[in-house]
C-alpha cells in the first residue's frame, strides 16, 4: 500500500512539487534497492532514458567511489516498475527541471519553505527522515483516510527502501 500511495503522490499534479519529487526519490530507492546513503552519490546528470527505463550511475557508495576497486556502479529502473501509477518519467522531470535543475552530486536537495521547489543544499539523513515522516503522515488511502496512523511511519527508516524489492522477490520465491 505504501508504494502505491507514493506512486499516487508523484502522479498527483496539484500537490506541491517538493513532496512529489521526494516521493519519486523514495520510489527510485525502492525499485533500484538503494540505501539512502547511495543517493548521496547519485547525480541526476547521470540519468539516461533508455527504451526500457532509466539507467544511471552511482558515483560513490559504501563500496564504490574514487580510490576503490569499483569506482562507478550502474543501476537500472524499468519503466514497467509500477503498480497503479506510472511514476518514473514524472520523477525524472521533477528531479531535473525548474528549481531542481542545478549541478549536484546527490539526488535530493532540501525543499524550499513553501515546498514548491528546491534549495541548492543537500538534504542530510535527518532532513530526509523528517521529510519521510511528513510524507508518510500525509498519505491517504483511496477512500481519503490516513494510510498510516499516528507515528507508525517511523517503522520505515531511510534505509528500508533497499530491502523492499528484495523482500517482495523473496516472498515470491525469486
Amino acid at each position: 500500500a505504501g508504494v502505491v500511495a507514493l506512486e499516487g503522490v508523484v502522479a498527483a499534479g496539484p500537490r506541491p512539487r517538493s513532496p512529489r519529487a521526494f516521493a519519486g526519490g523514495r520510489l527510485l530507492r525502492h525499485w533500484a534497492s538503494l540505501r539512502w546513503d547511495d543517493t548521496q552519490g547519485l547525480p541526476p546528470h547521470t540519468f539516461e532514458r533508455r527504451a526500457r527505463g532509466l539507467e544511471a550511475k552511482l558515483d560513490r557508495t559504501k563500496t564504490s567511489g574514487k580510490g576503490k576497486q569499483v569506482e562507478v556502479l550502474p543501476y537500472f529502473v524499468s519503466k514497467e516498475a509500477w503498480i497503479c501509477h506510472e511514476w518514473l518519467e514524472t520523477t525524472l522531470l521533477l528531479l531535473t527541471t525548474g528549481s531542481f535543475e542545478f549541478c549536484r552530486d546527490y539526488l535530493l536537495p532540501l525543499p524550499d519553505p513553501e515546498l514548491k521547489g528546491a534549495l541548492k543544499q543537500r538534504a542530510l539523513y535527518g532532513d530526509s527522515a523528517a521529510l519521510s515522516q511528513s510524507l508518510w503522515a500525509a498519505l491517504p488511502t483511496e477512500e481519503g483516510l490516513a494510510l498510516l496512523h499516528g507515528g507508525s511511519g517511523a517503522f520505515w527508516s531511510e534505509q528500508s527502501d533497499r530491502a523492499g524489492l528484495d523482500s517482495w522477490a523473496a516472498s515470491l520465491g525469486v
